[in-house]
C-alpha cells in the first residue's frame, strides 16, 4: 500500500487546541513523524483558527497581549463554540500583525511536531463556525 502523505486532524491536538498534540493519546507521534518524514512522505496537520482561554494556553495569552482577536460591535472578543472544550476567541486576519503572530505560532509548533504542510480551517463541511448562538453583535469589527 502507497502511504505517502499523514494528515493529522484536530483529534490528534491535546484538547483540540491548535499548535498542540495530545502526548497521551498520540504518545510517540513526533518520533513517527520523523521517521515518516525521511521515507519522503508528508505530514500535514490541521489548524483550526481558534484560541482558548486565559493563562490555560500559550498561543492564547500570545494572541491576547497582541490584540489580534475579532471584535464584535461593543469591542470585545467575539466568542464562539468549536471543536475545543472552552469558547473560542479568533485571530482577525485582515490585522496585518496576524500573519507575523502565526507564523511564530507554526514555527513553535514545528520544533515539537514536524510537519511539511498545514490546512488552516475556520469552517469546516460548509457548517457554521461556532456550534452555539454567539452574542447579537456578532457583526465583528477590526482589532486595533
Amino acid at each position: 500500500m502507497l502511504w505517502d502523505v499523514q494528515w493529522n486532524d484536530i483529534d490528534f491536538m491535546n484538547r483540540r487546541l491548535t499548535f498542540t498534540y495530545d502526548p497521551i493519546n498520540f504518545k510517540g507521534l513526533p518520533e513517527f513523524v520523523k521517521v515518516f518524514m525521511k521515507r519522503n512522505a508528508l505530514c500535514r496537520n490541521v489548524c483550526v483558527s481558534n484560541t482558548e482561554e486565559p493563562h490555560t494556553y500559550a498561543p492564547y495569552d500570545d494572541d491576547a497581549k497582541l490584540d489580534l482577536f475579532l471584535k464584535d460591535v461593543n469591542g470585545s472578543d467575539l466568542e464562539a463554540k468549536v471543536w475545543n472544550v472552552n469558547s473560542t476567541v479568533f485571530p482577525d486576519f485582515s490585522n496585518p500583525n496576524t500573519s507575523s503572530y502565526w507564523a511564530k505560532q507554526f514555527t513553535d509548533f514545528h520544533s515539537k511536531l514536524q510537519f511539511d504542510g498545514a490546512w488552516l480551517c475556520s469552517k469546516r463541511h460548509k457548517k457554521e463556525t461556532s456550534f452555539h448562538n454567539i452574542s447579537s453583535n456578532f457583526c465583528w469589527t477590526r482589532s486595533t
